[in-house]
């Protein structure tokens, strides 16, 4: 750009660094990143979420959480996407502890907790088999007036599936197909509150 006279913004240099993270070339995300500064422009948010998203892309957690750190270094706000990408970065890898401190931090920082962020949590743990701490992340749906979507109920229901507890992933399948064909006629509450019943609270 600077070569035809152009000087690259912000708004230029996040554009390339999102393309190339998109296609893995991370090495490169990150010089752009660093030339960024040289060039007297300041990262932002938009910036470093999309290095952490593909860093996590790739399973690289500890380049993430390096990126994670540097934004708390540079007094970069961390926003609710910052967040979920982690938490769901080290859900796909299989250590859902690490995905509770992110969303502890979230929760103390005062950071607005999404259907995605749960849905991340839930289906990490119901990997790992801990289908009761999913359960507790249920309840917290009713809590922050979100409602379960296709993604929440495929996560538990793969769970108990994981459990080889056929009996309560079909109860919770028919949960859902009565809460959405009913989703007009009964309260988000109800709905959760019928979803809470059929989630098993067994595992750890």
């Amino acid at each position: 750009m600077e070569s035809v006279g152009t000087t690259p913004n912000v708004v230029s240099y996040n554009t390339l660094i999102a393309g190339h993270c998109n296609k893995g070339l991370l090495s490169i995300a990150t010089k752009l990143k660093n030339l960024m500064g040289k060039n007297g422009l300041e990262p932002i948010v938009v910036t470093f979420n999309s290095l952490i998203h593909g860093f996590c892309k790739e399973g690289k957690l500890h380049e993430a959480n390096r990126s994670f750190s540097e934004m708390k270094v540079m007094n970069v706000t961390l926003n609710t996407v910052t967040y979920n990408t982690l938490i769901n970065g080290y859900c796909q890898v299989g250590n859902s502890n690490m995905a509770g401190k992110v969303y502890d931090e979230m929760l103390r920082n005062g950071v607005k907790t999404d259907i995605l962020t749960y849905n991340a949590l839930i289906l990490g743990l119901c990997k790992e088999g801990k289908t009761k701490k999913a359960a507790f992340l249920v309840k917290e749906l009713d809590k922050e007036d979100l409602v379960p979507n296709a993604s929440t109920f495929s996560a538990l229901i793969s769970g108990q599936c994981a459990r080889k507890n056929s009996d309560r992933a079909f109860q919770l399948y028919k949960s859902m197909l009565l809460i959405w064909n009913n989703m007009e006629h009964i309260p988000c509450g109800y709905g959760l509150r019928m979803l809470r019943m059929n989630v098993h609270f067994g595992g750890y």
